[in-house]
């Protein structure tokens, strides 16, 4: 497995979990998951 697909697996995983601690409507739990996002997004962009 090359580091990009290892990275969509592990981005899909987590996103799947925040979503559904996001359906809980805690605010908290909702600004991770962006925090979470935000982070993938500017390591995994390109160069």
């Amino acid at each position: 497995i090359d580091d990009l697909e290892l990275a969509i697996e592990t981005f899909s995983a987590t996103i799947a979990r925040h979503l559904v601690r996001t359906l809980l409507t805690d605010e908290e739990i909702r600004y991770q998951a962006e925090r979470f996002i935000r982070r993938f997004c500017t390591h995994y962009a390109p160069t």
